[in-house]
């Protein structure tokens, strides 16, 4: 691909919102360019992997995870195949949350937990597993352990003094506990 065309992708990957309706799941903002950029993509099979990630998570955040989930896959395997656990453990991650954009919650479930295995050889990646962990475990109901994988995650990004990620995870925990209390109302 051209680099034109990473460029505008890089771009839009960076410029996500949450989606209004479920603040855990990302979308792209500008939805038509998202389309186009796709569009040139079509058939293309991404000869590296920084490509095959940038076409991968342009699928995922535009509502498109199922098609995503060959090239996180691939890009998990040729990770381990590089016997790299940082980036055994970044597959893990992005493959989960296409997992989890797709519906796949359990399969989610268990790639953020491999990560989590990882995390003495990949200790840079692990708020990121817990922080998803615990996404994926709301949408699947169990708000408690939801709870205390965030607060992992919390514990961990405070010690990264990461003031971006360490609001996301506040957030994250203000609206789970929000929606555990009205439940218990």
């Amino acid at each position: 691909m051209e680099k034109r065309w990473e460029t505008e992708v890089r771009d839009l990957i960076e410029h996500t919102n949450y989606n209004p309706d479920n603040w855990m799941r990302e979308e792209v903002r500008d939805k038509e360019k998202a389309a186009e950029l796709l569009m040139e993509a079509e058939g293309y099979v991404p000869k590296d992997g920084k490509t095959a990630l940038l076409c991968a998570s342009l699928l995922r955040i535009s509502g498109r995870a199922e098609e995503a989930l060959p090239l996180f896959h691939e890009l998990l395997g040729e990770a381990r195949r590089q016997a790299c656990p940082r980036k055994e453990s970044a597959a893990l991650i992005r493959l989960g949350e296409a997992m989890k954009y797709s519906g796949t919650h359990v399969g989610a479930v268990t790639c953020f937990k491999q990560a989590l295995s990882l995390k003495r050889l990949a200790p840079e990646y692990e708020d990121f597993a817990w922080q998803h962990l615990g996404k994926v475990q709301w949408e699947m109901g169990d708000t408690k352990s939801a709870e205390e994988s965030l607060e992992q995650a919390l514990r961990l990004r405070r010690r990264k003094k990461d003031e971006s990620l360490i609001t996301s995870t506040l957030e994250a925990l203000c609206a789970l506990r929000n929606d555990m209390w009205s439940q218990e109302a």
